[in-house]
């Protein structure tokens, strides 16, 4: 389970949601059932209710429902194969987590501690010691790390990578590399706790949200990192608002719950400070969870399936998917689950497993390259063992 899916499932319990009838295969990235039913909500919730942090297990998706071919699209569907990505040498349990929109750059890390565990909740407590890496044309590096816990969550095509960061139970910095040096934001006046989402654009600037420290029934807000400089500033966003996506000329998406926790709105907010709502399918709410150029995805609430906005026309569109959007790229490619859509078709990424291993796609460039990680777990790391990052070409299909 990666950091990001532990926030998200410790924050669920403030939305209210159906009986569950998902399907495990839907959302999991794991090969054993009882891992794979831990992983629902992180999974799938992570895309359709990105308020930040779950509790229960929700079915956000009612069934499978996937359609091979999407209404509109013809022949039958494609298959995408997969490679391995390889490991710094000597390291092990090893993720990749995104890739830059060239392909060229992708970020990861190295987990090299276990999670705690209440001793009363049995809930995941703290966060494991982890180093970042990031592989440029396929050879991995590792690099510095200057504290306990260093997760990378983005990169850019000058492969500036951004990191979420802790020395103690909870992620409390950000740091931006530069040619592999870490710089560390110096956020407002007190303690923060931040999300483990941190996102980067072309510029070097970084987008944060965060709640105070010890307080995360408290709503958040959302700070900008800007390049050269050494300090973040807090955004005049309403206070809750869940900043997921800054794009390239500096827009910010974010999404709102509603006070009643029932509703998403969703909203983009350009440079100057001029924002609007985004519209759901007819009928529901829209979460977004991504973006990329003129493109942002996210999911429908209640029905969870995933979803794509044209920034530019302001135009929606419905997949039909069941599934979480992990990623999309700039041409509006939409990675969901282990489908990439693309052009009005689906392109199935192939599966791999090995023991109790499953692959579990994370990001896509704008050229179609897609990286993930082959996940399971052991007795001794639950859901926290890596048998290798993985990549699987898709542009040229």
């Amino acid at each position: 389970m990666t950091a990001e899916e532990q926030d998200l499932l410790d924050r669920l319990g403030e939305v209210d949601v159906p009986v569950s009838r998902l399907t495990v295969a839907s959302v999991t990235a794991t090969a054993t059932r009882r891992a794979a039913r831990r992983r629902a909500a992180q999974a799938g919730c992570a895309a359709a209710l990105v308020v930040g942090a779950l509790v229960a297990v929700p079915a956000l998706w009612p069934g499978r429902g996937a359609p091979a071919v999407l209404p509109g699209a013809s022949g039958l569907p494609e298959r995408c194969a997969a490679g391995r990505l390889p490991a710094p040498a000597g390291k092990t349990n090893v993720w990749a987590a995104a890739v830059d929109p060239t392909g060229r750059h992708i970020a990861g890390y190295v987990i090299n501690g276990e999670w705690g565990t209440d001793p009363v909740s049995g809930k995941r407590s703290g966060i494991p010691a982890s180093e970042p890496v990031v592989w440029t044309d396929g050879q991995p590096k590792a690099l510095p790390k200057p504290v306990k816990a260093v997760q990378p969550t983005g990169i850019n095509a000058d492969g500036v990578m951004v990191a979420v960061a802790g020395q103690g139970k909870i992620f409390d910095s950000v740091f931006r590399y530069v040619d592999g040096v870490p710089a560390k934001a110096v956020l407002p006046a007190g303690s923060w706790e931040v999300h483990p989402y941190a996102r980067i654009n072309a510029k070097g600037d970084v987008l944060i949200s965060a709640v105070p420290a010890g307080a995360r029934d408290t709503k958040g807000v959302v700070f900008l990192w800007k390049a050269g400089s050494a300090t973040a500033t807090r955004l005049p966003l309403p206070t809750g608002a869940n900043a997921k996506v800054l794009t390239d000329d500096g827009a910010i998406l974010y999404d709102v719950l509603s006070a009643d926790g029932q509703t998403f709105t969703s909203y983009v907010r350009d440079e100057s400070g001029k924002g609007r709502a985004l519209p759901g399918p007819a009928g529901q709410s829209g979460s977004v969870n991504t973006g990329r150029g003129n493109w942002a995805a996210g999911n429908a609430w209640p029905s969870g399936t995933a979803i794509t906005w044209n920034l530019r026309t302001g135009e929606v569109t419905d997949t039909g998917l069941h599934a979480p959007a992990h990623g999309i790229n700039g041409s509006g490619w939409i990675l969901i689950d282990d489908t990439l859509v693309r052009d009005g078709r689906t392109v199935k990424l192939a599966v791999v497993e090995e023991g109790t291993a499953r692959s579990a796609p994370r990001d896509v460039a704008d050229n179609g390259t897609v990286v993930g990680v082959l996940a399971g777990s052991t007795d001794s790391k639950p859901d926290l063992a890596s048998s290798g990052p993985l990549i699987w070409r898709c542009g040229t299909i």
